[in-house]
């Protein structure tokens, strides 16, 4: 079985590990690296829920689920499922608005689904509260930590089964959360 380990950054240089041993080669660190890059810089600033940069994040993982081929699986057959929020500390008393999942499926014809889960959202830029740093508010928390390498993990395991030309025993389940 492969393992994807993200092993932090350090002044925006980023390292990534793996270790595979699937019969194909799927996994090309560049790629992955690159997501990660992308979800993580400031054009995304920050992803946090219900905000126009997680909706950019959203778009860009739409945009990666049609290119490998997955069934958008959200409502009404679209891409997202939609969610009201509150931004407080456990729902009470912060941001209310709306935010929203991106839901990719494989479909295998197969009985059985396994779900694959990542979350793309982050702190935004510390408007919310959520970051244990003082005077949080107005800096882009980048998420290259939390969660950006999950999501590249699960756009490159979506594209490993959607390409490995396997019969696979399982149909799969993509979704990246917002609001975590």
């Amino acid at each position: 079985m492969g393992t994807l380990l993200y092993t932090g950054w350090r002044r925006h240089n980023f390292r990534l590990c793996a270790s595979i041993s699937f019969g194909q080669n799927w996994f090309d660190s560049n790629v992955l690296l690159n997501h990660i890059k992308i979800l993580a810089s400031d054009s995304f600033g920050g992803r946090a829920t219900g905000t126009l940069y997680e909706a950019k994040a959203a778009k860009y993982i739409v945009t990666e689920f049609k290119t490998i081929g997955l069934i958008p699986l959200g409502n009404g057959k679209s891409w997202f499922q939609k969610f009201d929020f509150n931004a407080g500390t456990h729902g009470k008393g912060g941001r209310l608005g709306k935010a929203q999942n991106v839901i990719g499926y494989l479909n295998n014809r197969q009985k059985y689904t396994v779900v694959i889960p990542a979350h793309y959202d982050h702190l935004g830029d510390g408007t919310d509260g959520h970051s244990l740093q003082k005077n949080a508010e107005g800096k882009i928390y980048n998420g290259a930590d939390d969660n950006a390498p999950g999501v590249s993990g699960l756009i490159g395991l979506a594209r490993y089964f959607a390409g490995n030309k396997l019969s696979e025993t399982y149909n799969f389940l993509f979704i990246a959360f917002s609001g975590e």
